[in-house]
C-alpha cells in the first residue's frame, strides 16, 4: 500500500483492496460507481461465495452515456444477467 495513513489508499491500491474486501465479505457487497466497465465483474469474481441477491451495484443509468459508451451497456447486461441488483442513482459521479 502506497498511502501514508491507515485507511488511505493510493489509486493503484484500490483494485487490489476491493478484491480483498469483496472476498472477505460475509453478508453482502455494494459497489458505488459512476461508470460501468469490466472492473465490477472482475471484483465480483471474489464474491462467488455470496448469492447474487447479496450483491448490489449503484450507478448512473443514463441512456446517452450507455449508447455512446457501448462497454458500459455490455457491462450492465453482464451484471443484470448475473442476477445482481443494479440500482440507478441520478448524477452519481467520481
Amino acid at each position: 500500500m502506497k498511502a501514508g495513513k491507515l485507511g488511505e489508499f493510493a489509486a493503484e491500491d484500490v483494485f487490489t483492496e476491493w478484491k480483498r474486501r469483496t472476498k472477505a465479505a460475509k453478508a453482502s457487497v455494494t459497489i458505488f460507481s459512476p461508470y460501468l466497465d469490466k472492473t465490477a465483474t472482475l471484483v465480483l469474481k471474489n464474491a462467488a461465495h455470496l448469492k447474487p441477491a447479496q450483491v448490489t451495484i449503484v450507478t448512473t443509468i443514463n441512456a446517452d452515456a450507455l449508447l455512446s459508451s457501448p462497454w458500459q451497456l455490455f457491462e450492465l447486461r453482464n451484471l443484470v444477467n448475473a442476477k445482481y441488483t443494479v440500482l440507478d442513482a441520478v448524477d452519481i459521479h467520481a
